[in-house]
Parts: C-alpha cells; sequence; structure tokens
C-alpha cells in the first residue's frame, strides 16, 4: 500500500512514521492518547491516498476527543499547525516576509503593508516565534485558518 505525498510522489506507507507524526505533536500535553489517534488516522489509509487526506484525519480525530478531554484541542491544534507549516513550505515560504509578499502578489495583502514588512523584514522575521504555535487551542486556530471570525 502507498501513500501520496505532498510532492505527488508515492511512497510505501510507513505506519511508524504516522505514530511518530502524532505522538511529537502530542508532546507536552497531558491527559492525551496520541496512539488513540494515530489508530484512526491508520484505520483511514487506503492505497493512493493523501499525506493530507492522512493529516487532516489525524486533526479531526483529535478534535473529535475534545469533549472527553479539553487537552484535545491543543493536540487537534499542534497537529493543525503541523499540517499548516507543511503546507507553506511546499510554496517555498520559509518566513513571515516571504508569505506577506507571496499574499501581496495574490492581491490578499495591501501594497501599504507589503511595503513595511519589506522595510522592516529582518526584524518581523526574527520576531516571529513558531513555538508560540503551542499557545492555540483548536478551534481559534480553525477559525483563523478557515478565515472566520
Amino acid at each position: 500500500m502507498s501513500v501520496r505525498k505532498r510532492n505527488g510522489s508515492l511512497e510505501p506507507v510507513d505506519i511508524n512514521k504516522i505514530i511518530r507524526a502524532v505522538t511529537r505533536c502530542a508532546e507536552d500535553i497531558s491527559g492525551v492518547d496520541p496512539s488513540r489517534v494515530a489508530v484512526k488516522t491508520i484505520g483511514g489509509l487506503y492505497d493512493g491516498a493523501t499525506t493530507q487526506e492522512l493529516d487532516r484525519v489525524s486533526i479531526k480525530t483529535a478534535a473529535s476527543l475534545i469533549r472527553e478531554d479539553a487537552n484535545y484541542s491543543k493536540l487537534a491544534a499542534s497537529l493543525l499547525s503541523e499540517y499548516i507549516h507543511k503546507e507553506v513550505r511546499l510554496d517555498n515560504l520559509h518566513s513571515f516576509s516571504q508569505s506577506i509578499s507571496h499574499g501581496y502578489g495574490l492581491q490578499l495583502i495591501d501594497a501599504r503593508v507589503a511595503g513595511f514588512v519589506r522595510a522592516n523584514s529582518h526584524k518581523l522575521n526574527n520576531a516571529v516565534r513558531p513555538d508560540n504555535d503551542r499557545w492555540f487551542e483548536y478551534y481559534g486556530l480553525e477559525n483563523v485558518v478557515s478565515g472566520h471570525s
């Protein structure tokens, strides 16, 4: 059985990779069982499944467990944050200023904002702390991603 990676290539399924990914996102979150989420994700496997689909199964599984333990909100947010990071890396966006420039090119960002970020890119890029993603709860991050308030 194979999975389709983000770059389009196929690779044999590695169950341990799924388990490690969920376990890594669950680090320092008490009261959650990463194996529970990983097992459901593995259960969603089929030949040719994409890694994006598997990531979304993990996210939705963790989110579905929030009513059992609120800490699953942290796990779902961590999984979603990791998903977002993978997607932006696929677009070769590795910094805050690159993402603003990309948004400007798509006409999503105002020219004044893009100019400010370009002029202050070094300071702004250094101010972004990816480890602060751990402060997100699932529904808050999901709302930001989906564009709802």
